[in-house]
């Protein structure tokens, strides 16, 4: 239970800085990649304040199951806070990453929540970097969170990369 985050039932923050070391130590052993992304739900406080925090609990819950089940068998998931989620994409570089991302994305917008007998359509916002030899966890965590950013101001429902330090 440390590990999980009890309304979605995801990894939380200890669970997944536990894949994020192991991930990193074994970059360094074999000089491969991996990506990580942190998605945030948009205009999720509107859905707060217009329905409910228990109608949003069971968006997050339902974005949740969505993104668990779109994932490959090899990626990591976890709440990361609030409406935010972190993924871990091992063996994957950030073309890769964007590729998988986009697909949430749009299946999670091309698919409106039954949400209290009523459809709700809710879109996500995505960032995402590579972590290399040099490039660490903390470091990619804050070009994920920087790139996340961006995504918002360009107008949400988007994924954004962080290439060498650069929004792409």
């Amino acid at each position: 239970m440390a590990h999980h985050d009890h309304l979605t039932q995801l990894m939380n923050r200890r669970g997944i800085q536990t894949v994020l070391e192991s991930e990193y130590s074994r970059t360094q052993r074999s000089n491969r990649c991996f990506c990580i992304a942190i998605a945030d739900i948009d205009h999720f406080k509107h859905i707060n304040d217009s329905l409910g925090h228990e109608k949003g609990d069971e968006v997050l819950v339902a974005i949740s199951s969505i993104f668990k089940h779109r994932l490959r068998k090899q990626d990591f998931l976890a709440r990361w806070g609030g409406e935010e989620f972190m993924f871990v994409l091992p063996d994957t570089n950030i073309d890769q990453a964007n590729k998988v991302l986009t697909s949430l994305r749009q299946t999670l917008s091309a698919n409106p929540l039954k949400i209290g007998g009523k459809e709700l359509l809710v879109t996500s916002s995505f960032g995402v970097c590579e972590v290399t030899q040099n490039n660490n966890v903390s470091d990619a965590i804050r070009g994920a969170d920087k790139a996340l950013y961006t995504a918002k101001e360009r107008g949400r429902d988007r994924v954004v990369q962080i290439v060498e330090g650069s929004v792409v």
